[in-house]
C-alpha cells in the first residue's frame, strides 16, 4: 500500500482474523484483517480501506461512533 504506515504494537491472532494495534495522533489505531492476509511476524502494515465495513469507536470509553458498510 502506499499510504502511511503504522508501527505494530501487538498483534492478536483471532482464528481467521488478526487484530493489528498501533497509535496515531496520540490515539490507539486497532486494524481488523484477515489472518491470510497478516505476514507472520509484521512489523508495520498500511491501511488502505476496501469500502467494504468500517467501524468507528470513541476513544474514551469505546461508544460506537459510526459504522460504514458499502453495498
Amino acid at each position: 500500500s502506499e499510504g502511511p504506515r503504522f508501527p505494530v504494537e501487538l498483534i492478536e491472532h483471532l482464528g481467521s482474523q488478526v487484530l493489528l494495534f498501533s497509535h496515531a495522533g496520540g490515539e490507539q489505531l486497532v486494524v481488523c484483517a484477515p489472518a491470510d492476509a497478516v505476514p507472520a511476524e509484521p512489523k508495520a502494515f498500511a491501511i488502505e480501506p476496501t469500502g467494504s465495513t468500517v467501524h468507528l469507536f470513541e476513544p474514551g470509553g469505546g461508544g460506537a461512533l459510526a459504522h460504514f458498510v458499502s453495498a
